[in-house]
């Protein structure tokens, strides 16, 4: 399987892709590649990283992408200066993998499950497993087995 983990330019700062172009001090010089352009490449998913933020909708629009190969959000979480606790964190979460599924995407995985590296995130063992025991499937089902099976086989030949 192949694959390019990358992020919606929107979660930097851009409109939408906005080409190279030199910026402000203060903002983020980060340039990711369109996630939509990988859409007729070689790679076999798309995998789009996506935080729970106040633009996180404009992430997804931004990323332009459509259901011709699976998506997967393979990387997901909330900032600690967005969220002032893991259980608010966690809800946050929730809206952003309900969210995804609304463009088609079919699973997702969340950054961090206990880094202490990053101390910027909230993870899902935070305050006594918080978001684990918000997020975890056998409390949250959100996605069944069903649902799973039914959007994977249409990209099944």
């Amino acid at each position: 399987m192949v694959s390019a983990s990358l992020f919606s330019p929107n979660a930097v700062g851009h409109d939408d892709f906005d080409g190279v172009k030199t910026r402000p001090p203060d903002a983020d010089d980060r340039y990711p590649l369109r996630p939509g352009s990988l859409i007729s490449s070689l790679a076999d998913y798309i995998d789009l990283h996506v935080y729970s933020t106040d633009h996180t909708r404009a992430e997804f629009d931004g990323a332009e992408l459509t259901q011709v190969k699976p998506l997967l959000l393979g990387e997901t979480g909330a900032f600690k200066n967005n969220y002032p606790n893991a259980s608010s964190a966690g809800r946050a979460v929730q809206n952003v993998m309900i969210e995804n599924v609304n463009y088609g995407f079919t699973g997702w995985g969340i950054w961090t499950w206990d880094t202490i590296e990053q101390l910027s995130l909230w993870t899902l063992v935070d305050n006594n497993n918080t978001m684990n025991n918000i997020l975890a499937p056998s409390v949250w089902p959100f996605v069944g087995s069903n649902q799973t099976s039914t959007v994977m086989s249409k990209y099944e030949s």
